[in-house]
């Protein structure tokens, strides 16, 4: 049987909604999102049919001009295997195409091997790889929550050399999370530093910024922090993840994308270790971020 594709809409949330509750243990993002993404002008969310039954969906979503985003392909695990994750990638990439996008970009867990497999095998280039550490609402690690006096705000002015100038920039081969996001950072720095909730520093004696951390909420709709940077001093990192937790108390819980690259670790990751955030994969690379060069390029 042929699978087919339509735009999603408000009658098939209900069914969106059932098929995400089957995906990571019933945490999946997308069935809490899923009413903000179909009224965002800036994206469209497909849904793929088999005898004209909902089966899967994902979205396509412009992150920066000329960069789009393929996120949340999911297929009901019953329907798994019958081409549909395949149709609504081929899709993807020729509405990108015909839409004059330069680059398209995804990222996915290691365990899927099956998106994985149709990603390569669609001439994606994998770019990055990132640990995903977390925090869940109520954790052990909330006990090391604490506010920081000293944590102040940093301008966007100031964050853009501190951020270019850190391990954590060069390890993540210049893409930025934001969530499960990954903005190529220096196509448009700026967008990216205005996702930022939160830009907390703090200072030494002569007011030179000696640790940074940016903080998001990707997916507010969904009650989820991000830490999205992090740099400093050892003791510095520490204050500002704990104040992190602080700020994060009340949501469902708090990500943090850590990049890794040829076995080569951001300083962050020892300190998130030492205060007690988990890691679905024994704190290794575990997110891939997947780029794609298109032939045609334009803006959306």
């Amino acid at each position: 049987m042929e699978i087919e594709l339509r735009t999603a809409v408000a009658a098939d949330i209900p069914r969106i909604r059932e098929i995400s509750a089957q995906i990571w243990d019933g945490d999946d993002f997308a069935g809490h999102l899923i009413t903000h993404w179909l009224d965002d002008p800036h994206g469209e969310v497909t849904v793929t049919l088999l005898e004209g039954a909902v089966v899967g969906f994902a979205r396509f979503y412009w992150l920066l001009p000329g960069y789009a985003w393929f996120e949340a392909l999911r297929t009901d695990p019953s329907q798994r295997l019958r081409g549909a994750a395949k149709a609504i990638t081929r899709y993807f990439l020729e509405k990108a195409r015909t839409e004059g996008a330069e680059r398209v970009g995804l990222s996915t867990y290691l365990s899927s091997l099956a998106s994985i497999h149709i990603i390569e095998t669609h001439d994606f280039n994998r770019v990055a790889e990132f640990i995903f550490c977390v925090a869940p609402h109520q954790a052990p690690v909330y006990a090391q929550a604490a506010p920081s006096s000293r944590a102040v705000e940093v301008s966007s002015a100031e964050a853009l050399p501190f951020v270019r100038q850190s391990t954590f920039w060069r390890l993540a081969r210049g893409h930025l999370p934001h969530g499960w996001k990954f903005y190529p950072f220096e196509r448009a720095p700026q967008h990216w530093l205005a996702r930022m909730q939160y830009r907390f520093g703090l200072r030494d004696a002569q007011g030179r910024l000696t640790a940074l951390l940016c903080m998001g909420d990707p997916n507010r709709e969904a009650n989820e922090q991000s830490i999205n940077f992090l740099e400093g001093d050892a003791e510095g990192m520490a204050e500002l993840l704990r104040h992190a937790l602080h700020l994060a108390r009340d949501n469902r819980w708090l990500g943090m994308m850590l990049p890794n690259s040829e076995g080569q670790i951001p300083p962050v990751l020892n300190v998130a270790q030492q205060l007690g955030f988990s890691s679905w994969n024994d704190y290794q690379a575990d997110v891939y971020v997947y780029e794609q060069a298109l032939p045609t390029g334009g803006q959306p």
